[in-house]
């Protein structure tokens, strides 16, 4: 994948947010970050009929690829390299091969900690990185369209209730997300079933003051006779500003969105316990 100067409409490609999400790195974003491209190589690999597993290291997801014939040793493979000549990293077994991957991590990892760390790993810890890699994208950029900012957000809330982090992030994630009608609907309906009891009691308490809010809201009727009515339900719009594609399923007297979402990459800044954004 090559970088593409007409691309990268939200900032540099690491830290553009969409870099995180496959519908856009798999079709206009070329550049990307490296546990893209380990998820682009591990899925081929896999297809090509190797055995290919993520490796969670620090700083650089590498790929994992066990070999064909028995006795043979695995590879290790850095997809982040200009190169390709340089992306098969050494055996894990020997200190030249050691010492070539401790620098991609840029921390001072002793021998023993490199090899521990070079182990493939399930899909479960890409999804938990990649979402607070969503986040880190996020406190990192000053202004994130809501079109992005809004399911990017809730993406990562899903993710962490199904990882069942501890409350405190928890509570500062749902806080700072304004939830609309159907958010709540997919949060109850579709994700609620699947989690522990103290995610599923939280997720009930903030879905149901937004449904209770949509109910009164509901009993307000406002006429819009004698105005001049651009715009109805169901229809289908290009957005003026962002051109992204979507369609009326309501409308408010008011906007809430322009002092939630000004107010909510400060709030979100305030996030504890989410490390440092890695590739």
């Amino acid at each position: 994948m090559k970088g593409n100067p007409h691309i990268s409409v939200l900032g540099p490609w690491d830290s553009n947010v969409l870099n995180n999400f496959p519908h856009a790195y798999l079709t206009t974003n070329k550049q990307t970050l490296p546990i893209c491209l380990v998820h682009i190589f591990t899925a081929i690999a896999t297809r090509l009929g190797l055995n290919a597993s993520p490796i969670n290291f620090p700083g650089t997801v590498l790929a994992y690829v066990l070999p064909c014939h028995e006795g043979a040793e695995p590879v290790i493979v850095n997809t982040s390299v200009a190169h390709p000549t340089n992306s098969i990293l050494n055996s894990q077994n020997s200190p030249e091969g050691l010492h070539m991957v401790t620098h991609l991590s840029g921390l001072a990892l002793a021998l023993n900690a490199t090899a521990q760390s070079l182990q493939p790993c399930t899909g479960l810890l890409m999804l938990l990185r990649a979402s607070r890699n969503i986040l880190s994208a996020l406190m990192s950029i000053p202004d994130v369209p809501p079109y992005v900012l809004h399911p990017s957000l809730l993406l990562s809330i899903c993710v962490h209730l199904l990882f069942q982090a501890n409350d405190d992030t928890l509570d500062r994630l749902l806080s700072n997300i304004y939830l609309q009608a159907l958010d709540c609907i997919l949060l109850l309906d579709c994700l609620a079933p699947s989690l522990t009891e103290r995610c599923r009691t939280m997720v009930r308490s903030r879905c149901q003051a937004v449904l209770d809010a949509e109910a009164v809201a509901e009993l307000n009727i406002y006429s819009r006779t004698g105005k001049s009515v651009k715009y109805f339900v169901g229809m289908a719009f290009v957005h003026a500003r962002y051109n992204y594609v979507g369609f009326i399923y309501g409308w408010d007297v008011s906007s809430p969105h322009s002092f939630c979402y000004a107010q909510l990459l400060t709030n979100v800044l305030r996030l504890t316990a989410m490390p440092a954004r890695t590739g």
